[in-house]
């Protein structure tokens, strides 16, 4: 991961001798992970022990061992691609806004990618009387990620002539690579990420290409210039390269 020449916030009350105990010698994994989240979602996505190590000057079965014990004491979740993670901060609020409002309150990330995959922002508005898969009944005004991203799940009735086999991409993938995409190429541009990539989908599968189901309106651009960036954040997921065709969803 880039390091970022800027500063980080932390709470107060992480020197509270309770949290001293819980975290103990995890201190600095537990900033790292703060230093490198979305300030939107409180998401680290493209994580990996082996680059934190790195990062961090030492050796890598220490970091997992202190992100297993950031997890246990419910700090951090995280969820697994082939060759990466993605790591959420729990109680997060972001450090470029002053309304104090948290989310991520436990972290739970199989909820926030069910969330993103359902059309749901994450996390909901205190406006709306919705209810995610996430049952801590935690709720925000914090318009984050998911108020830009909307990924219908596309019915392979809609698109009945693509072909699906045994290792086709799962949704769940594909809502990491979008994740990623929005971390590593989207930060701050939210709208424009919802404009070419919002509508996005997984499709399917057939001869070997993967399948991303597009509006007529993106099509066009993401064939020209999405293509090269899917498939390159697509080698983190899956762990090897495939090729990536966008095709019209209903």
């Amino acid at each position: 991961m880039s390091k970022k020449k800027t500063w980080i916030k932390i709470k107060r009350e992480l020197i509270d001798p309770k949290h001293q105990t819980a975290i103990g010698e995890a201190i600095w994994l537990y900033h790292y992970f703060i230093d490198n989240a979305d300030w939107e979602t409180g998401v680290v996505s493209g994580y990996t022990d082996a680059q934190a190590a790195t990062d961090l000057g030492i050796p890598k079965e220490t970091v997992r061992r202190q992100r297993y014990r950031l997890q246990n004491a419910k700090y951090i979740d995280c969820t697994k691609s082939k060759h990466k993670q993605y790591i959420m901060i729990g109680k997060w609020t972001n450090p470029r806004k002053y309304d104090g409002i948290v989310i991520n309150d436990p972290p739970d990330m199989g909820a926030y990618l069910e969330a993103i995959k359902s059309g749901n922002r994450w996390p909901l508005s205190k406006k709306e009387d919705v209810k995610s898969g996430n049952e801590s009944g935690n709720e925000s005004g914090n318009e984050t990620i998911a108020s830009v991203t909307t990924l219908p799940l596309i019915s392979q009735n809609h698109i009945s002539h693509i072909k699906e086999d045994s290792s086709s991409l799962s949704q769940d993938e594909w809502v990491q690579v979008l994740i990623a995409i929005k971390q590593d190429y989207y930060r701050g541009r939210h709208t424009a990420f919802d404009i070419y990539w919002g509508g996005t989908g997984f499709a399917g599968r057939q001869d070997g290409v993967f399948m991303v189901s597009c509006t007529k309106e993106q099509q066009a651009w993401l064939e020209d210039n999405g293509k090269k960036i899917a498939e390159n954040v697509l080698i983190g997921v899956l762990g090897e390269r495939v090729e990536v065709e966008f095709v019209l969803g209903e």
